[in-house]
């Protein structure tokens, strides 16, 4: 599937409710088809430094639900809590600068209580070759739709 030019496509500012519904948009074109893990994770994901509403956004990732696609509000009883600077989160969730995710770990950026091993998981996951491509495609569609 390709996707439009960034020039024809509107941006939003990341995270913001516009920028929010139309990521589901995009993850819903991509449900089912990718493989379901047998392993499960249940993290939840606190986005501090927000630069509008409260300043703070709450989410998780559940790889039980069948996918390891982020998703909103809190899970009761989450194996691990990760807090995550709003500029850490766009690197992690949009431009996948995992070098930047990993300084920002390794310097206190991020906090994490509970089980890390549990994050180590999902480092770990090992997508097909298909699965890849579309991972890249979800990619490029976030980010062609996030303000620079």
């Amino acid at each position: 599937m390709s996707r439009p030019p960034k020039d024809t496509v509107t941006t939003f500012p990341f995270l913001s409710d516009a920028w929010v519904a139309a990521a589901e948009q995009i993850h819903a074109e991509y449900s089912g088809r990718f493989e379901t893990s047998d392993e499960q994770v249940r993290v939840n994901v606190v986005v501090t430094e927000v630069p509008f509403g409260d300043g703070v956004m709450y989410g998780h990732i559940d790889t039980s639900s069948g996918n390891s696609r982020p998703d909103w509000n809190l899970l009761e009883n989450p194996e691990a809590t990760v807090t995550i600077p709003y500029g850490i989160a766009r690197n992690l969730f949009v431009t996948q600068d995992f070098e930047a995710v990993m300084m920002a770990f390794m310097t206190g950026q991020m906090e994490i209580e509970g089980d890390v091993t549990r994050l180590l998981y999902l480092q770990d996951l090992e997508p097909s070759e298909e699965e890849m491509v579309l991972g890249q495609e979800i990619a490029d569609r976030l980010m062609a739709i996030t303000d620079d």
